[in-house]
């Protein structure tokens, strides 16, 4: 500032308001550079870059009285410019045409190039339009865009320095923001696959107990199976014999054949016991589900289910076109007898159970399995209407020996285990769905 031409009292008085002048600039500034500090915490505690630069042009706009603001981000899927904030907001438009005029100028490619603030007119050539890249250490992340008043306005150097600073944070800003969402993106990925893992691991806690349930009732099995087999075979074999040498009405009939029906018994549970010990299905041959479910449903054991449950219906919805199968027939008429007995208790008085069969394609998991083998399977399905399983009960129904059934008219619990264990040596799987009231 020239001073060397006024009179020595007006030259104080110029330096003195030249001086305050300074003295306020500096006093904003200041201001400015301490509300820094806060701008980052700010930022980094909203939730998306629109409040960053919203926050960001705040600043700015306490800092240099720009007539329009506007702030492009780059698009990370196709590298373009794309506005993201104008303010005011009805001018955006204007902005964007000048956005293409400048770019097609190259005076965008020249901010980029410079990385600090550039002045440029504007298309029509009567105002002036300040470029500075945003950027970090690492990339470019936007431009800011600020239009000066019409009036011609001197920025001092230290404003142009303190914006390029708050443009700064706001880069920084943007990149710890989209860092942070990617980490709790990423945190909610593993909290979610920890979550999966385990209730694996629960399952696989599950299912190892049952199979060493298994094993030992297996080594049980397989340890007195023998003894016992030659034990009941003189059971059943003798009062035979006796049968046939002794008079019809003899007193001694009726207690001979209630030794053979013991002993036949006896000998059920053993083959049970083989069962879950993965050691009865020895003989197989092709044979046709259907057939065996006919089968059964004439048998002796059929009416007497029957007797004990009158108010029951069976319906049947069988394939006509099934598959056959490699199975044992003994093994396979034993679990559809064990599942349509668990169908009939689960039904206090009148109700109705439904078999059906299919021919079916699995290439999905099936629940309570980690691995299916894909391929053409026959499904059986038996469901009934009565009471349903409890969750608690659901957890343990193919337990040896566990049992809700009125003891003495269903066995002795170990149904539903030989029906896993049939299943299991069938190659084939099982799966159990129930609603308590309503049915399984």
């Amino acid at each position: 500032m020239n001073l060397s031409g006024l009179p020595e009292p007006e030259r104080l008085i110029a330096r003195i308001d030249h001086l305050e002048e300074n003295s306020r600039f500096i006093q904003n500034a200041l201001e400015m550079a301490l509300s820094l500090g806060d701008f980052q915490k700010n930022i980094n505690e909203s939730h998306g870059p629109n409040r960053v630069l919203q926050e960001a042009e705040n600043r700015i706009r306490k800092l240099i009285s720009f007539e329009i603001c506007a702030m492009c981000l780059v698009n990370e899927d196709n590298a373009d410019m794309e506005i993201s904030l104008c303010e005011p907001c009805d001018r955006k438009d204007y902005i964007q045409d000048e956005i293409a005029f400048m770019t097609e100028n190259g005076f965008f490619a020249w901010a980029l190039h410079e990385k600090r603030g550039i002045f440029v007119k504007s298309k029509d050539q009567k105002k002036d339009f300040f470029l500075h890249v945003m950027a970090t250490c690492s990339r470019i992340r936007g431009m800011f865009i600020g239009l000066l008043p019409n009036e011609k306005q001197r920025i001092p150097d230290a404003s142009l320095s303190l914006l390029s600073l708050i443009l700064l944070n706001t880069a920084n800003a943007i990149e710890s923001l989209e860092s942070y969402n990617l980490v709790v993106e990423q945190n909610s990925i593993l909290e979610a696959e920890v979550e999966a893992r385990t209730r694996e691991l629960i399952n696989y806690e599950k299912r190892l107990q049952r199979a060493r349930k298994m094993e030992a009732i297996g080594t049980l099995a397989g340890g007195v199976a023998h003894d016992l087999n030659n034990i009941l075979s003189g059971l059943v074999s003798y009062p035979e014999l006796l049968l046939m040498d002794i008079p019809e009405n003899s007193p001694l009939r009726k207690p001979l054949l209630t030794i053979k029906k013991s002993g036949e018994k006896a000998a059920s549970i053993v083959q049970d016991l083989l069962t879950l010990a993965r050691r009865g299905v020895g003989n197989r041959e092709v044979v046709n589900l259907n057939r065996i479910i006919d089968e059964y449903l004439k048998s002796l054991e059929f009416e007497k289910l029957q007797v004990y449950h009158p108010g029951i219906r069976i319906k049947t919805d069988l394939d006509e076109n099934l598959l056959p199968v490699s199975a044992s027939p003994v093994h396979l008429s034993k679990t559809i007898m064990n599942l349509i007995s668990n169908a009939a208790e689960a039904i206090p008085g009148k109700g109705e159970i439904l078999i059906s069969t299919r021919n079916t394609y699995i290439d999905t998991p099936i629940k309570g399995y980690d691995h299916v083998n894909e391929g053409d399977y026959v499904t059986l399905k038996v469901s009934d209407n009565g009471t349903g399983i409890s969750p608690e009960d659901m957890e343990r129904i193919f337990e040896p020996f566990y049992t809700k059934k009125v003891m003495g008219r269903s066995g002795t619990g170990l149904g539903m285990a030989v029906v896993w264990g049939t299943v299991k040596d069938h190659n084939g799987y099982i799966d159990v769905q129930s609603v308590p009231g309503r049915g399984t």
